[in-house]
């Protein structure tokens, strides 16, 4: 499971770093944003919510502690920090679109703290 998180982890930062160069509805922005859903979709099988988020500072995946964070999972931190966002989930049944909205809104700081919910 590790393996999962750590690389679910990577597909998220790829994507946004991709809402750093294009506009939401770039095929590139798509493509990270469906690799991104084929890694939740095998986590989807064990579980229905996936929480990640920070744990006193530290990126956590479910039950994993990035404590000794990449470069792509430091960026992560920091976004959810700037957000003022402690913890997320992510739900069975999420759709592209809906990670795309999630990731401009991220990109854009457009929300903090409780305003990220639904």
């Amino acid at each position: 499971m590790q393996t999962l998180y750590k690389d679910t982890i990577q597909k998220i930062s790829r994507a946004l770093q991709g809402m750093r160069l294009y506009a939401p509805d770039h095929p590139t922005n798509r493509k990270q944003v469906q690799d991104l859903l084929a890694a939740l979709s095998k986590l989807f099988q064990e579980k229905k919510r996936l929480r990640f988020g920070l744990l006193d500072d530290t990126l956590f995946f479910e039950e994993e502690i990035f404590a000794f964070p990449t470069a792509a999972e430091e960026d992560l931190a920091r976004h959810l920090r700037t957000l003022s966002v402690e913890g997320l989930e992510f739900i069975f049944g999420l759709t592209v679109e809906e990670i795309l909205a999630f990731l401009d809104m991220v990109h854009r700081e457009a929300a903090k703290g409780d305003d990220v919910e639904e």
